[in-house]
């Protein structure tokens, strides 16, 4: 398996929150994923699409999208904001 497939792998299961990346280079490289597993990364990603789709619908212009429409409370936005970091 080529260093990209398994970089690919890591960057997806440390998405999904299912596992740490280490684990998921082990299982790649010694038996691959199971059907199981492939069906919880798409699952995953669907979900995330499916919700980022559906409030999409709901902004009405680049204002919205950038600031929320001023209606964030800021201690929620230093929270997000500290994790990320």
């Amino acid at each position: 398996m080529t260093t990209t497939r398994i970089l690919t792998f890591a960057v997806i299961c440390c998405w999904a929150g299912g596992c740490t990346a280490a684990e998921l280079v082990a299982a790649v490289q010694s038996n691959g994923l199971a059907i199981i597993d492939w069906a919880i990364i798409v699952m995953c990603a669907a979900g995330t699409i499916g919700l980022g789709w559906y409030y999409s619908r709901r902004q009405g212009s680049r204002q919205e999208y950038f600031v929320g429409s001023g209606r964030m409370n800021p201690f929620l936005v230093g929270v997000s904001l500290f994790a990320t970091c």
